[in-house]
């Protein structure tokens, strides 16, 4: 993570603490009818200087960063030693050994069963037959709200004299106790409360707030997650509760925890300021946006919602058909109304810081925008170049490839005509030769008759002259006997 990260991630933790400030305090006491509008912007003037003060510290959490790394190295081996001190902190705590009362507080004997009506009702005292005070704690409850909170304890005393177990009248005097900053008086009487009805969730709820002023934010987290066990239709706790997980950034769980309280409160600007919180952090963005809406439409001018969409827009890092400096833009739209509806801004207020910042956003962006225009407009006359000289290229190379075309099919014809004149004259010469050895058979034909004609003429000659000898021999033999018989009868006479 880079220091700009570091920086961005502070901004953001400041916005989400923002909100869940502003409604932290006033729907964990409207069970008593506070009004919303003035703890509301007390509040938020509280806690601005006081997160404004956390992002000067956060600007030396890179310094610190390996430091806290050991440390929570440490804390992890010391964990198992922790939840045994814890166990053993709590068994103490429910010794009470030396509880501390109000004056004219007493505690009664702990209800073990009650009827599902004592359940559903908190309200309902442990004895049937006694009278219920409810003008008196309704009167406590105005004067709460009216911050006179010494009036509203006399108040409360008054019904719990008529009936010394009406869980109303004690939760209502918690709170003024609460508010006088008697915290152990508040928690004392939670807890005789909790004793005679264990499903109070306004009681549970104060001493969650309790435990956040004694920096207890872990067992505050716990109350508040109590409180809407025993009573989950009751809305302060959720919101209470979200608003813990999100000071921890757990936004997994913030987030159904707040869509509880905007459901169970859906007229409370504060629930819908913090489900949009829980939203940004768990990267839902159009959620987010619905939900800051939802609480500008319940309440014109929230200047929480302001900022905190100020702050979505400026950390968003792209949003669905917006480009970047009109996001930027969008941020400085809601800063300045931020501005406008605080009138005054505290010292160390950020706003402005945040709006130099979107505005150099914008300066950078402007400039990136310019230099890609500058790159494209080159790359662009690059291409025209590259593409004029491929163009170049290409006819020379068409050129070349008709030449050599043609020069091939001028090849190609003669080639072709030569091939036929050699064929026309091998077929000349094939035919002349076959006329040739035509005639020389002929001829052959011919004098292979005439030799035999010969032949059988001299065949027949010398057929004629043998004959002719064995004629004469014949003769001459018919001679000599002739001439021998002739000399034979002549010596004879």
């Amino acid at each position: 993570m880079n220091h700009r990260q570091i920086n961005r991630r502070g901004a953001w933790l400041r916005a989400l603490v923002l909100g869940a400030a502003l409604a932290l305090l006033p729907m964990g006491l409207g069970a008593c009818g506070g009004s919303d509008d003035k703890d509301e912007s007390a509040t938020a003037d509280e806690f601005l200087k006081k997160e404004n003060a956390k992002r000067a510290e956060d600007k030396e959490s890179k310094a610190k960063a390996e430091a806290d790394k050991k440390a929570k190295e440490e804390a992890a081996k010391k964990a198992e030693a922790a939840k045994t001190a814890e166990a053993d902190k709590k068994a103490e705590a429910d010794k009470k050994p030396e509880e501390k009362l109000p004056p004219g507080v007493v505690r009664g004997p702990k209800v073990e069963k009650q009827t599902p009506a004592e359940k559903n009702d908190p309200g309902t005292p442990a004895v049937a037959s006694a009278p219920i005070p409810s003008a008196e704690v309704t009167a406590a409850k105005n004067s709460v709200a009216a911050g006179r909170y010494e009036d509203a304890i006399r108040q409360a005393k008054a019904a719990l004299k008529k009936n010394e177990k009406y869980t109303p009248a004690m939760v209502t005097m918690a709170h003024a106790y609460y508010h006088l900053g008697k915290l152990e008086f508040a928690a004392a009487i939670c807890d005789i409360a909790l004793d005679i009805n264990g499903n109070i969730g306004k009681c549970f709820n104060l001493k969650g707030f309790v435990a956040l002023k004694n920096k207890n934010s872990p067992m505050a987290t716990k109350h508040f997650q109590k409180a809407t066990q025993v009573e989950p239709t009751f809305g302060p706790p959720w919101l209470n509760l979200g608003a813990q997980y999100l000071k921890a950034k757990n936004y997994r769980n913030a987030v159904p925890a707040l869509e509880k309280a905007a459901q169970l409160m859906a007229n409370r600007p504060a629930a819908h300021l913090n489900l949009g919180s829980a939203y940004r952090g768990d990267g839902k963005l159009l959620k987010a946006l619905a939900s800051y809406n939802q609480a500008l439409k319940l309440k014109g001018g929230y200047a929480a919602a302001y900022f905190n969409l100020g702050i979505l827009y400026l950390d968003a890092s792209a949003w669905p058909g917006m480009d970047k400096i009109a996001k930027l833009n969008k941020s400085i739209e809601h800063f300045n109304a931020y501005k406008k509806a605080v009138a005054t801004l505290t010292t160390g207020d950020p706003v402005d810081g945040y709006i130099v910042e979107a505005n150099k956003k914008i300066q950078k962006e402007e400039k990136r925008l310019k230099r890609e225009k500058k790159r494209a407009a080159r790359s662009k006359a690059r291409a025209e170049k590259k593409a004029a000289r491929d163009a170049k290229k290409k006819a020379a190379a068409d050129a070349k490839a008709k030449a050599d075309a043609e020069t091939k099919a001028k090849a190609d014809a003669d080639a072709k005509a030569k091939a036929d004149a050699e064929a026309a004259k091998a077929k000349a010469d094939e035919a002349a030769k076959a006329n040739e050895n035509e005639a020389e058979a002929a001829k052959k034909k011919a004098d292979d008759e005439a030799k035999k004609k010969a032949d059988e003429a001299e065949a027949l000659k010398k057929k004629a002259d043998e004959e002719a000898k064995k004629k004469a021999a014949e003769e001459e033999a018919l001679k000599k006997k002739a001439d021998e018989a002739n000399k034979g009868g002549g010596e004879g006479g």
